[in-house]
This record gives C-alpha cells, sequence and structure tokens, in this order.
C-alpha cells in the first residue's frame, strides 16, 4: 500500500514508509524524493488542477503497488476517529509531527487493509447539503463553468451521460476526493479524473485571477469541477465505500 500527499509548501511530513509525499508546482524540497515536474508531466497546469496534475504523473511515471490512494497534505484519514461517539467529516488539529505519525501509523495502515476486505474504498464521511450538488456548485461558483463539466463528462466518458442527473438529485456530497482502494480501481478513477479535468481546461482555458482573500479562486474551477466528477464516479460505479473520517491539521492562530 502507498498514500500519495501532494505538497506545494514547508509543512510537517508522516514518517512512515508507506506515505508518498510528492512535490508540486514551483515547490520544492531536496527532501522529498517524489516530483510531479519530472517525467512526463503536466506540473505547469498545477495551479488550475491542484492534485489532478499529480495524478497524471502516478499514471505516466509510476507503478503502483496493489493498494493506493491519495489524501491532502494538511487533510488525512483518520480512521481511529471512526469509532469516536461524534461522527463529522472533519476534526481539526494542530499540525504536530507526533499527532501526523500516529494518524499514518502501521496500525492505521493494517486497518485501511482491513476495511477495504469488506468495501470497495475508503473515502471522507460524506455531508449533507441544504441544496443539490449542482445548485451548490453554483451558488459557490457560476453556471457557466458547471456546464463545461458536463460538456467534459459526455465528451470523455458517454458511459456516464445518462447519470448527470445526479447532480440534480443528490443532496449528499463526499468532498475532497481523497480514495484509498485497489490499483484497478484507484487508476480507473485518476484516470478519469484527469480526462475530465483536462478536458474542461480545453474547454475553457483558466484565467488566472489569483486573490488569497477570496475563499474559492476563480482559476482552480477545473479542480473544483473534479471533485463534483469524484461524486459522480462513486455513484455510478455503486461502490461499496467505508467513509472515514478527517483531520484537517492548521496552526491555530493566537488571540493575543
Amino acid at each position: 500500500m502507498e498514500i500519495f500527499t501532494p505538497y506545494f509548501r514547508k509543512f510537517p511530513i508522516p514518517r512512515s514508509d508507506l506515505i508518498k509525499p510528492i512535490t508540486c508546482g514551483s515547490y520544492y524540497d531536496s527532501s522529498i524524493p517524489l516530483r510531479s515536474d519530472t517525467g512526463k508531466n503536466i506540473n505547469h497546469l498545477n495551479s488550475f488542477l491542484n492534485e489532478f496534475s499529480v495524478f497524471y504523473w502516478i499514471i505516466n511515471n509510476y507503478d503502483l503497488p496493489d493498494i493506493a490512494g491519495f489524501m491532502h497534505y494538511r487533510k488525512l484519514f483518520a480512521i481511529d476517529l471512526a469509532y469516536d461517539s461524534n461522527w463529522f467529516p472533519f476534526y481539526r488539529a494542530n499540525p504536530i509531527q507526533p499527532l501526523i505519525d500516529l494518524i499514518c501509523s502501521m496500525h492505521t495502515i493494517k486497518k485501511f487493509r482491513k476495511m477495504l476486505k469488506t468495501n470497495d474504498a475508503i473515502v471522507p464521511c460524506g455531508c449533507q447539503l441544504s441544496h443539490s450538488i449542482k445548485e451548490q456548485y453554483i451558488s459557490l461558483h457560476d453556471s457557466e463553468t458547471w456546464d463545461v463539466l458536463i460538456e467534459a463528462i459526455n465528451y470523455e466518458c458517454p458511459e456516464y451521460s445518462k447519470h448527470i442527473d445526479y447532480f440534480d438529485k443528490s443532496s449528499r456530497a463526499i468532498f475532497l476526493g481523497m480514495i484509498i482502494a485497489n490499483k484497478k480501481l484507484f487508476l480507473d478513477y485518476i484516470d478519469l479524473a484527469v480526462r475530465i479535468t483536462t478536458r474542461i481546461i480545453y474547454l475553457k482555458p483558466p484565467v488566472d485571477k489569483q486573490d488569497e482573500d477570496a475563499r474559492f479562486q476563480y482559476h482552480r474551477y477545473p479542480a473544483y469541477l473534479g471533485e463534483r466528477f469524484f461524486m459522480l464516479f462513486l455513484h455510478v460505479n455503486r461502490l461499496r465505500l467505508f467513509e472515514c473520517p478527517i483531520v484537517f491539521l492548521r496552526e491555530e492562530k493566537s488571540s493575543n
């Protein structure tokens, strides 16, 4: 089992042979051997695609083991919290090394393997939206880019077209696109996700409008749409899912 975790800035890294950190964008760290700007890559599109540029690198440059996965550098699966009385999608914690090592320990990896004996994939806990998946996206972003997602799906995987109404009917979302699964399922997902998000860029090239004060940066809409495609992928393939809580690592700002 190997779980990829992209880094685009300095941050504590789990001390685990099974966690595979990889640098992306313009970030470089000599302690991280995997870099998404090597080999066959689309690293120059990272600011628009986020993790999907890393998926492209994995497909074209890496021989995966029997089980593979993806986590964000600040958002990690925390399977032990699945048995807590509070079943919330996110737990917040300071990014201290002992906690990160515990979350990614061999003990945890063994639990992942156990869960995959009776489930097809491990994904983040879902949450109930006040609107449909489509309406929620449009309310935060716009309808124009949403239409581009639908066009990309119809072109790249027309067999999914008959399931498009899922976005209108479902108000239950699984965000972040994090997954652990067997090699074939993982590759099936990341291949489709890369095709969809790069098609979105082809259909509507992003304009770099970076605004650090904005919660959602406009130029990253291909990645936001890719996150919604992840939900459709899970639905269409009728996967047995183990929904796992996520720890969101963030330094707490001092109140002083």
